[in-house]
């Protein structure tokens, strides 16, 4: 039987697929080669749009692992109205794959670890594989993949009496050496490639810090340039950015901030005498998949941190779950003959405005595409 949830999940995909095939022939072409299908730029930029969606798909899956489905509709709404997701959709190019395979690689990875289903690390192991054929920078997702291996190992550890701690333990060595012999079986053609050319590693090296000779200060301007991309004055540089505008829009920057805060303080709040498993993970993604920004020769651009896109929404969407439950209290606290109508739900009139600002929040999303493409 169709419930509420799949209702929910249909509906942000139709507001995505919208927001994405809007205006699609009026969408600027651009003069790069890695796009997804080389014969064809309107075919490329229709797959693009298509892996995009899936990529919201997995965001909300991921997510209602995470936290609960209303955080994971909440987040993956963020990203069907974000223009940055919505541009590199349309873009034709592949850089949208990096973010829809990362939110699949890790809810396999999650839903593996947390049932006990070794089909799930396989097919992990099989995505972040191709995750790393299709960008170097998915590279990073092998030390979020260990900081989660040790999180959660620790918190069986913690947690778990030795009987049960030990066949658990068992059993996430067991999935996590299946994901990395799977990963690894994927990946040996191109590091046999690599080892017979050279060529690869160099470039790769080129392309990093490591090749200037004031290491130091590239880094600390790559990283002040970075970190500019998520205030909502900055104007972003040339290269493979698609977008000339912020890459995220002002209220959707604060809310990433009311959330990162109140998730770190959570974090290192340490309620169960031990770090969070889903916050290790979602700080552990945030850090690492900046690094490429960070690490880079040349001035960071939109493209090199796409990977961190997903989790700027994951932690925005936390931070209007909080401010909107403390105003549910704040109601039922107000009016506490409504509290056993409503209760385990938010009042209708704390309901409404979470709905408005969704609304208000992509009408300005679909102003600043409007800005971009007319």
């Amino acid at each position: 039987m169709l419930n509420k949830q799949f209702f929910v999940s249909v509906f942000i995909l139709v507001i995505a697929g919208f927001f994405r095939f809007f205006h699609l022939s009026q969408y600027p072409l651009l003069p790069y080669s890695n796009f997804l299908m080389s014969g064809d730029i309107f075919i490329s930029m229709f797959i693009s749009i298509v892996i995009g969606l899936i990529g919201i798909l997995g965001l909300y899956v991921l997510v209602k692992e995470l936290f609960s489905w209303q955080i994971g509709a909440i987040a993956s709404f963020l990203m069907a109205v974000s223009m940055w997701h919505i541009t590199y959709s349309q873009s034709g190019l592949t850089y949208i794959l990096i973010p829809t395979i990362f939110v699949w690689t890790f809810f396999f990875m999650w839903y593996g670890m947390r049932k006990s289903h070794i089909g799930s690390f396989v097919i992990a192991g099989i995505l972040g594989a191709a995750g790393i054929y299709t960008s170097y920078s998915n590279l990073w997702s092998i030390a979020i993949t260990i900081v989660l291996f040790l999180n959660y190992w620790s918190y069986l550890k913690k947690d778990f009496e030795y009987s049960k701690y030990e066949f658990a333990r068992n059993k996430l060595l067991q999935g996590f050496t299946i994901l990395f012999l799977t990963a690894l079986i994927i990946l040996l053609p191109a590091g046999f490639n690599n080892w017979q050319n050279s060529n690869t590693i160099l470039t790769i090296l080129s392309d990093s810090i490591l090749s200037k000779s004031d290491v130091f200060s590239t880094l600390t301007r790559n990283v002040t340039e970075t970190l500019n991309m998520f205030m909502p004055t900055i104007i972003v540089g040339r290269g493979p950015d698609i977008a000339q505008l912020p890459p995220i829009s002002w209220p959707i920057c604060i809310l990433f901030i009311i959330g990162f805060a109140r998730e770190l303080a959570h974090w290192f709040s340490r309620k169960h005498g031990h770090f969070s498993t889903s916050h290790t993970f979602i700080f552990a993604w945030f850090i690492f998949m900046l690094m490429p920004g960070f690490l880079s020769a040349s001035s960071p651009s939109q493209a090199s941190i796409i990977g961190v896109l997903p989790v700027i929404f994951i932690f925005a969407a936390r931070g209007i779950w909080w401010i909107f439950d403390k105003l549910n209290h704040w109601e039922y606290t107000t009016h506490p003959d409504k509290h056993k109508l409503f209760h385990g739900h938010f009042a209708p009139s704390v309901l409404f405005a979470l709905w408005v600002l969704l609304i208000a929040v992509s009408f300005h999303e679909l102003w600043r595409y409007l800005k971009l493409i007319i």
